[in-house]
Parts: structure tokens; sequence; C-alpha cells
């Protein structure tokens, strides 16, 4: 659920980013299309395994956002008008987003042993790969501007949370982060 509910949520990361000059790269606005549709439908088609499982899907109201999240949206919004390099940052992030959760997409197909789920995260993780390729390499263009890496390094160090972390419940994300890291490597019980 945590997945399909982030997966879902890409809408509103979109959001952010329509309001900062990413979209004035032809490369990235092109991209940002495709990987909308893509995460939309990983959503949609996380939630049709979920519902046929018998489990619920989070429903939530997507236009409302908190005063924290506008504080969040205006910062950004903000920091990319008023620096250029801005969408080194952007593309860096998008970059260890992709990786985490193609990684993490990799580790529930392992656990799961579901051959249903273990074939729709198949296909979503090569969506998820292509995603992390063209972050990478436009993170790489971006970053080779003077002074980019430095403030793109300040700024993720800073700033940058798991996927999902500030969305979810943080106990929720404990848990996906305790499942999907430890289960199956930490001994079980008395030995």
């Amino acid at each position: 659920r945590y997945m399909q509910d982030i997966e879902t949520h890409t809408i509103i990361y979109l959001r952010q980013l329509l309001s900062t000059r990413a979209i004035d790269d032809p490369e990235v606005a092109t991209f940002l299309a495709c990987w909308f549709y893509e995460e939309t439908f990983h959503g949609r088609a996380l939630a049709r395994f979920l519902e046929a499982a018998g489990h619920t899907t989070v429903e939530r109201q997507r236009s409302q956002t908190s005063f924290v999240q506008r504080i969040e949206d205006w910062s950004t919004s903000l920091v990319a008008r008023c620096w250029r390099g801005f969408v080194a940052v952007h593309m860096t992030w998008g970059a260890i987003n992709e990786l985490t959760t193609l990684t993490g997409y990799q580790r529930l197909a392992a656990l799961a042993g579901h051959p249903v789920l273990s074939d729709l995260l198949s296909r979503i993780i090569r969506d998820e790969s292509r995603h992390f390729t063209f972050y990478y390499r436009q993170a790489e263009r971006w970053l080779s501007q003077p002074g980019a890496s430095r403030v793109a390094r300040l700024l993720v160090d800073r700033f940058w949370a798991p996927v999902g972390t500030g969305v979810q419940p943080p106990e929720e994300t404990r848990f996906l982060a305790g499942y999907l890291l430890f289960v199956g490597l930490v001994p079980q019980g008395p030995q």
C-alpha cells in the first residue's frame, strides 16, 4: 500500500516541478510527461493488485495541501527562480529517488514470492530503471555547471529523505524500511 500510494502521489511532485525552471529544458519537460504517465499507472496497477488480493488501498485527497507543504512548494519555487542550477538538484534528487524505489521493488519481488506480484513488479522495475537512467544522465550533465555540484550536495545532504517521508505516517515508513532492509537478513527467533 505504501508504494501504491506514493506512485499515485506523483501528481503532487509533478505539481511542484511545474512551478520550476525544470520545465524550461525540452528534454526534461518531455521526460516529465512520460514519467508522470508511467508512475500514475504503476499506482493504478498496484491498486488493482491489492484490491484483487482483498486489501484496501490508500485513498487520499490530493488537492488539499498542508501549510507545511505549501511552504515547501513556495521554497522550492523560490530556489528554482533564483538559482539557474536548480535543475541539477532536481535531477540528482530524482536519480536518488528512482534508484531507491527501483531497489525497493527488486527487494519486494524477492521477498514476496508471489508470481503475479513478481511479474507486475518486474514490469514496474523496467520503467523505474529507465527513469533512474534519465535522471542520472541529466544530473551528470547539470552538475558539471560551476558550483552546481556543491549546492546540490548541500541541499541533498540537508533535505533529502526517502520517498514517501512526510506523506506517509512515520510508522509506515519505518515498517517499509525494516521489511525491505532486514526481513530475511536477520535471524528470526532463538538460535
